[in-house]
């Protein structure tokens, strides 16, 4: 790093940064390769825990964990680009870890549109989280007001002088902070964001197009399963008879289950029906189709789509009523 980008070296600049605040230089040369989370202990599963989004490692690098499902809508770009508005960090420097499923990461139910507009300000604000735990570790060493201080492309800049320092020099002195609590916050205006509403290439572009991305019916895990249902003809409808047990003689056949009877209202609930657990989808298939099920009734039996088709024509063409002028 040049003279003109940071007016001491690397290890000075630690050095002071931890002095002010009781650290030890020797935390600052653990290898590169350890990642270190910039945040606290994750607190409640419901709470903004901004630890599960962001961490860094020792040479600078971040990593964003995306909480909800990539299903073509480029969700793993949108996410991080709004925790990168904040962050001020380069996406060279930038890598995507999709996240399993976990409590921790609250609710990561996909579908609806709802991914960016239920979660948009608690990932700007983990963004902006660690933006400002690094300014915070900069203006130690250079003495000032973090205020004064922002980030930019994988850098924090001190405004009013023009100093700056990489993240990599100062990733170890952030991480011992205090997290600061969202009133401690300055979000960016509109009027200043460069990736929010902006055109970013997709993270998945290249592995979708070329055949290398890897998809959840790709993953194959020892001792792994298969499974096909037998829904329920009508909905609301039980299990009154099936030949469970012959089909479970069948070859490739582990298990036979009966599903929860899903009860009103269906919401995202299980519909009911009987899995067919096999070693391989063929054998499930097989199974599945050899089930011969009597199911219960179910008020719903009447249901016939073309007369509901024809009610909801018949509504549309009646006259509306003025909600509001």
């Amino acid at each position: 790093m040049s003279d003109s980008t940071v007016s001491q070296s690397r290890r000075t600049f630690l050095k002071r940064s931890a002095t002010a605040s009781g650290f030890t230089l020797g935390l600052a040369l653990l290898p590169a390769t350890r990642g270190h989370a910039m945040f606290a202990n994750a607190p409640e599963a419901d709470s903004f825990a901004p630890n599960v989004f962001i961490s860094f490692a020792e040479d600078g690098k971040v990593e964003i964990t995306c909480h909800r499902s990539e299903m073509g809508q480029q969700v793993r770009t949108s996410i991080p680009q709004i925790m990168m508005e904040e962050l001020g960090a380069d996406w060279q420097h930038v890598t995507i870890k999709q996240a399993t499923g976990d409590a921790k990461y609250g609710d990561q139910n996909t579908d609806g549109s709802r991914s960016v507009r239920r979660n948009f300000q608690r990932l700007r604000e983990a963004g902006a989280t660690a933006a400002l735990m690094l300014c915070t570790a900069a203006a130690k060493g250079w003495q000032v007001d973090p205020y004064e201080c922002e980030t930019q492309a994988h850098f924090v800049v001190h405004k009013p002088t023009g100093r700056k320092v990489a993240f990599a020099d100062v990733v170890a002195v952030a991480a011992k902070l205090p997290v600061p609590k969202p009133s401690d916050l300055k979000l960016k205006s509109r009027d200043k964001w460069t990736q929010i509403g902006k055109a970013v290439p997709s993270v998945d572009l290249t592995g979708m197009t070329t055949g290398t991305a890897v998809y959840g019916q790709d993953v194959v895990m020892d001792n792994m399963l298969y499974a096909v249902i037998q829904r329920p003809p009508v909905l609301f409808s039980s299990v009154k008879s099936s030949n469970q047990a012959e089909v479970k003689k069948m070859a490739g056949v582990v298990d036979v289950i009966d599903m929860p009877a899903a009860s009103a209202p269906a919401l995202f609930n299980p519909l009911g029906g009987i899995a067919v657990l096999a070693t391989n989808t063929w054998l499930a298939w097989q199974a599945c189709n050899a089930l011969k099920t009597e199911w219960q009734t179910s008020d719903h039996a009447s249901y016939n789509s073309d007369d509901y088709q024809q009610a909801l024509l018949d509504n549309a063409a009646k006259p509306g009523e003025v909600m509001r002028k």
